[in-house]
């Protein structure tokens, strides 16, 4: 079994100096933290210093990022599809590994509070949201059973998983969903990383989106067709999956593709926010 981190949570900021580092919140107003050592996640040391919290960054940026296609069931049914009978897995890109004296993401990974630019519209339009529960792989993960999946499970976080729909239509795809995932910050994750221990069960959560303030997404974790502990045995059969890998693990129902005919896509201004129970509440505004 893993050994649990020093935390409950980790989140990644500047302080009043400008400088990045990783710390434990000390109230969920995230205006304090207690100072972490080391530019891991996986392998940080508890300080004694005390900091005011600046600009809160993503929490870390992976070197790995699988994410999960089609995952609950009420959003199959608001898309017409059939439940899947295999996780359906795709990846986002990484173009570099960032430690903390370099905040600036250089692939789709942004912060919980940052600005989304959306690209040309001429090239990729019709941007969604989809709230999605993510969790940090704690040590390498292969041929891991699904009884065993949680000790190999750092902890969880909120992400969204924007998507240009334009290129997620069959005909411009292929099938293939990473290209409208990937273009630069359209993957805000945080606030902060939660310890497993700290949240328990992942499958009795409740996930909410708002947009311009009104929800557009209110469902339970308990609605995945894959569960967490499933997708990770089925990620790593034959496959090593890294430590410090990050999973997205798909969206409820409510996202702007199917909630109207024809869909309200995400206009510039708006803003969008992913809270997940537990874990605390992205909130980005798209430009």
């Amino acid at each position: 079994m893993a050994s649990s981190p020093q935390w409950k949570s980790i989140i990644r900021f500047k302080d009043s100096n400008g400088q990045v580092l990783y710390g434990e919140p000390l109230g969920d107003d995230l205006k304090k933290a207690t100072v972490f050592e080391g530019d891991d996640i996986l392998s940080l040391t508890k300080s004694d210093k005390v900091v005011e919290v600046g600009e809160v960054l993503a929490p870390y940026v992976p070197d790995t990022i699988l994410c999960i296609g089609l995952n609950y069931k009420e959003h199959a049914t608001e898309g017409g599809f059939s439940l899947p009978k295999h996780p359906v897995v795709f990846h986002r890109q990484v173009e570099e590994k960032l430690v903390p004296s370099n905040a600036q993401s250089k692939n789709s990974i942004t912060g919980p509070y940052a600005t989304i630019h959306m690209p040309p519209e001429s090239h990729a339009g019709s941007i969604d949201y989809e709230n999605e529960l993510c969790f940090v792989i704690s040590r390498d993960a292969k041929n891991v059973s699904a009884e065993d999946a949680p000790d190999y499970i750092l902890g969880y976080a909120v992400g969204n998983d924007v998507s240009s729909r334009t290129w997620q239509a069959p005909d411009m795809c292929g099938g293939q969903f990473s290209y409208a995932k990937n273009f630069d910050s359209f993957c805000p994750i945080g606030p902060a990383i939660v310890s497993s221990k700290t949240v328990g069960d992942p499958q009795n959560l409740k996930i909410t989106t708002r947009r311009a303030e009104k929800v557009v997404q209110s469902s339970n974790t308990s609605d995945m067709i894959f569960g967490i502990y499933d997708i990770l045995s089925f990620l790593s059969q034959g496959t090593t999956v890294p430590a410090g890998s990050l999973v997205m693990t798909g969206t409820p129902p409510g996202v702007a593709m199917f909630a109207s005919s024809p869909p309200n896509f995400l206009k510039s201004g708006e803003v969008v926010e992913c809270e997940i129970e537990k874990l605390g509440k992205l909130r980005n505004e798209f430009l």
